[in-house]
C-alpha cells in the first residue's frame, strides 16, 4: 500500500473563529495535519522539507478550504 504524499497547501482561505483568514495546510497521512497563518507558512514550510521524497507544495491562491460536510439526515 502507498503512503499519501504529505502537501504543504499554501494561501487558501478557511473559515476561523476570526472569519475567513488565508492560512496554509499541512496535509500527511491523508489527514490535515496542522492549519497555520499564511504569514507563517515558512514555518510549515521547514516541517514540508523533512517529509521525505513525496511531498510538494501546491498554490490554492483564491481557493477556500472548508470542513467536510456530512448529511446527517440520510
Amino acid at each position: 500500500m502507498d503512503t499519501p504524499e504529505t502537501l504543504l497547501i499554501e494561501n487558501v482561505y478557511a473559515p476561523t473563529r476570526w472569519g475567513l483568514e488565508e492560512v496554509a495546510l499541512l496535509v500527511a497521512g491523508g489527514r490535515v495535519a496542522r492549519i497555520v497563518p499564511a504569514r507563517e507558512s515558512r514555518v510549515t514550510r521547514s516541517l514540508l522539507k523533512g517529509s521525505g521524497p513525496g511531498s510538494r507544495r501546491l498554490d490554492g491562491e483564491g481557493r477556500f478550504a472548508v470542513p467536510g460536510f456530512v448529511d446527517l439526515h440520510v
